[in-house]
């Protein structure tokens, strides 16, 4: 499920829909190419506008860096660099 809301920078904030990846495919469309690429993704994403996408990255760097930040702790926690 991507992010509900997101800041664009301090003084924006956006409402970006929640969107859900389909677990089923419509019609005859695929739901991977032969490469085994799963194009239910691709299309979710396309899905969002530029804003939307760009929301969903910056809350996904953010909380990439939290788990950074959590594992600095352990790790200096125990002594380990």
């Amino acid at each position: 499920m991507l992010p509900t809301w997101g800041t664009i920078n301090s003084t924006m904030t956006t409402r970006v829909p929640a969107y859900e990846a389909r677990l089923s495919v419509q019609g005859d469309e695929p739901a991977f190419n032969e490469d085994g690429v799963d194009l239910t993704q691709i299309r979710r994403f396309l899905a969002l506008t530029p804003l939307e996408r760009l929301v969903w990255a910056e809350q996904a760097a953010a909380e990439i860096e939290a788990l950074r930040s959590i594992a600095r702790v352990k790790t200096s926690a125990h002594g380990k660099r």
